[in-house]
């Protein structure tokens, strides 16, 4: 799938992106949400993880519009973990 056709969602874009993380170790978020929230708090120029985390806090009731969120917001160490083992060229891609 071409991801710069129009009418594909965010989290379509996302699924191309390998989640790195071992599934044995105890994820408890989901790999695109993580990504959701950090591309969202990023255009709304939060760049670090902390800031990340506080507004997607601030932002929950409407993250939960459209993300599950099952097990909350992440912590700054999921994000931290996430972005240094995910391979930046899939995300640069998609």
């Amino acid at each position: 799938m071409n991801v710069s056709t129009p009418g594909v969602s965010l989290m379509q874009a996302l699924e191309h992106i390998d989640d790195p993380r071992q599934t044995s170790n105890g994820t408890l978020h989901d790999f695109r949400e993580i990504l959701v929230i950090a591309i969202c708090a990023m255009l709304c120029d939060n760049d670090t993880f902390e800031e990340m985390v506080a507004w997607a806090r601030y932002k929950q009731d409407w993250l939960q519009r459209f993300l599950s969120l099952k097990h909350g917001i992440p912590s700054e160490d999921t994000f931290l973990r996430i972005f240094r083992l995910m391979d930046p060229k899939q995300f640069e891609c998609a």
